[in-house]
């Protein structure tokens, strides 16, 4: 995949949002960097665009910001991100970088990720498997280590070649916790697999 070009700064409120648009393969992509010390203030996704909407700027290029857009596609994009990361919040090493939540967009539109787990194949299903502990281990490394995996429409697997890919993954401030077995939306993803197990036994 081709390298992340053309990238522009659009608005900036102090260190705490910093927005962001590139192109990438003629396509157009939008993001934002959220400090962490906003996380008290936003439990909800739709918090934060309330807050974009009523705080920051009326300008057309933001308003793509506030809609709820969906991430970039395939799992090796996080290597390009950790440069972007970087670059954008000015920041000196792992640490600071670890102090922002990423959340780049494009539009998207799809199944939660319990509807394609209960209709994959065994062998599909621990390729799947394999992808989510590579992405988590990739996201690691550029220091953000919520994502958001479970929801109704971030997450999107899609067959190309006979193979099943993870297209979407939301970085966002719906965290799960994927070293917390008490997150709601963890056991959700568990209660998905035992679903799976029980129609296929003995993955």
């Amino acid at each position: 995949m081709d390298a992340i070009k053309n990238i522009k700064v659009i608005k900036r409120k102090g260190d705490k949002i910093i927005c962001f648009s590139f192109v990438e393969d003629r396509k157009r992509y939008f993001g934002k960097l959220i400090h962490t010390d906003l996380q008290t203030e936003f439990a909800r996704e739709r918090d934060i665009n309330t807050y974009l909407n009523n705080n920051i700027t009326t300008d057309n290029d933001f308003r793509y910001f506030t809609r709820m857009l969906k991430v970039f596609e395939n799992i090796p994009l996080p290597n390009e991100l950790a440069s972007l990361v970087t670059k954008l919040a000015n920041a000196d090493g792992d640490a600071a970088v670890a102090k922002y939540n990423l959340m780049v967009f494009t539009h998207a539109g799809n199944r939660p990720l319990r509807y394609y787990i209960n209709r994959l194949s065994r062998e599909s299903f621990k390729d799947v498997l394999k992808q989510l502990r590579d992405a988590t281990a990739l996201l690691n490394k550029i220091g953000v280590i919520h994502y958001d995996l479970y929801c109704e429409s971030n997450v999107m697997l899609k067959k190309e070649k006979n193979e099943w890919v993870i297209k979407i993954i939301d970085f966002g401030l719906s965290y799960i916790d994927l070293t917390d077995d008490s997150d709601s939306d963890y056991k959700n993803i568990l209660e998905s697999i035992e679903c799976f197990n029980n129609k296929h036994i003995n993955i």
